[in-house]
């Protein structure tokens, strides 16, 4: 497995040097990570900027791997960010971004964007972290008052600050993220045509 680790400002940083990240690498990924934590190490970043694919064993070892991170520094464990929200792939990201400390510590590994009012964007390779910010800063800061033209004014700010290989990342990821969504709303309406 390419896997760095190296250690800036009191951060143990762990950078996966894959484009997939999935099961037959998990147990090196996993192991040098609980060693590091096991060790005594209270800040341990995983640098994940390079992985585009992640599957399923992945999430829920990122998620262990949260919760012996959380147990060994004594934090409670961190509730996710919307009840309804059944998204358990997203777990990590939202309670990490509440840990203290957390913004110094993502900004070690990446760079970030601003939004037209200011609010800092992470450019972590994370299009769902972009189209938070988009909903915080437009949607519901206007309190849904916003029309089509607010958002993609915003939208083309962000990009305006984005370089040529952050943007083809960010169109990677939305375009393998919509035709996943396209394939399972296409096998929605097929099941739900066969159950009739």
């Amino acid at each position: 497995m390419n896997l760095t680790t190296d250690h800036a400002q009191g951060v143990a940083i762990v950078r996966v040097q894959e484009s997939r990240l999935m099961y037959p690498l998990l147990s090196e990924f996993a192991n040098i990570v609980t060693s590091l934590i096991g060790s005594g190490e209270h800040k341990v970043l995983v640098d994940l900027s390079t992985v585009t694919y992640v599957d399923s064993a992945t999430i829920g070892c990122l998620m262990d791997l949260y919760r012996q991170d959380a147990q060994a520094v004594g934090r409670p464990e961190a509730r996710r960010d919307h009840a309804d929200d059944d998204r358990s792939a997203e777990f990590p990201r939202h309670s990490r971004r509440r840990a203290v400390g957390h913004e110094e510590l993502r900004s070690l590994a990446m760079r970030t964007i601003k939004t037209t009012t200011g609010a800092s964007v992470p450019l972590d390779g994370d299009l769902l972290a972009i189209m938070e910010a988009l909903y915080r800063e437009v949607t519901a800061k206007r309190e849904l008052n916003r029309s089509f033209e607010d958002m993609m004014n915003e939208i083309k700010h962000l990009i305006g600050q984005m370089d040529d290989d952050e943007r083809r990342a960010y169109l990677l990821e939305s375009l393998f993220l919509n035709t996943v969504r396209y394939e399972n709303d296409k096998l929605e309406a097929y099941m739900k045509k066969i159950s009739k």
